[in-house]
């Protein structure tokens, strides 16, 4: 595979400056991945600008190399550059929402899922990237640390906080977590009971985007791809859908206790 040159992406260039200060210390690619707890194999990778390191080696790299927070704030938006165009257009209107509203029927969203969480969903589906994805995933979590976080609205079906993610342990902090979040008061999570039976949402998850402009967006995901959908009738169409499916779900207050009541099984 030929080396990419810096000016071609940001991951390129954060490569480039592993490959420098990689070879300043006359090192292989081998003894740089053992000081920062990864493979030769991948230090390769990111230097050809093909992979870019996770918020962990990112912090070891910054230690190791005396750079400040150099790879730390450069990596997230270096794996968002490997992202197809789809699926960046998505994080650019989440990053810009002030609301979020999320319809999910299999898995956590998200914004809302845990790292070790994010890891097992993550390996269902065989990627090189799995580390990247995660990191990622970890890194768009920030917006709701901001100051003035956006408005996240969450309907889950019941089936998901009862579905075995990975160990016993991974999916009770996972409901830890999810129980933590609710009670934020920018953050309202709702669920389906199965006793709702049919109802408006059985056509699949999706999310409603109200951006800082008030301009409104949805997003909706498909096997192998998404589609960011700014067609306002289609749009107003999927918030209808998405009202519809909140007046089938619990209300906050007892969504929050069926989900202790499931951590507490666990």
């Amino acid at each position: 595979m030929s080396q990419r040159g810096p000016s071609r992406s940001l991951s390129a260039l954060v490569g480039t400056k592993i490959r420098a200060h990689r070879e300043e210390r006359d090192w292989t690619q081998d003894r740089l991945g053992r000081e920062v707890n990864t493979t030769g194999d991948f230090i390769g990778k990111c230097e050809r600008g093909v992979r870019v390191p996770g918020p962990k080696v990112c912090v070891k790299l910054d230690e190791l190399f005396g750079t400040g927070d150099y790879f730390q704030e450069h990596a997230p938006y270096a794996r968002q550059s490997l992202a197809p165009d789809w699926l960046l257009r998505f994080f650019d209107a989440e990053s810009r929402a002030t609301v979020i509203k999320s319809y999910q029927t299999q898995v956590i969203t998200g914004l809302l899922q845990t790292e070790d969480y994010a890891r097992v969903v993550m390996s269902a589906r065989p990627a090189p990237n799995v580390e990247e994805l995660i990191a990622n995933r970890m890194d768009r979590q920030a917006i709701l640390a901001r100051k003035y976080p956006p408005r996240l609205w969450v309907i889950f079906e019941e089936t998901v906080i009862h579905r075995q993610i990975g160990e016993p342990g991974i999916a009770r902090t996972q409901l830890q977590h999810l129980a933590e979040m609710a009670r934020r008061p920018n953050i309202v999570l709702q669920i389906v009971p199965h006793r709702a039976g049919i109802h408006a949402g059985l056509d699949g998850s999706f999310q409603l985007l109200t951006l800082e402009d008030g301009h409104e967006v949805a997003y909706a995901e498909s096997p192998g791809g998404g589609q960011v959908i700014e067609d306002p009738a289609m749009v107003a169409e999927m918030t209808l859908t998405y009202d519809l499916i909140r007046a089938a779900a619990l209300s906050a207050a007892d969504s929050l206790s069926l989900i202790e009541q499931t951590m507490e099984r666990l």
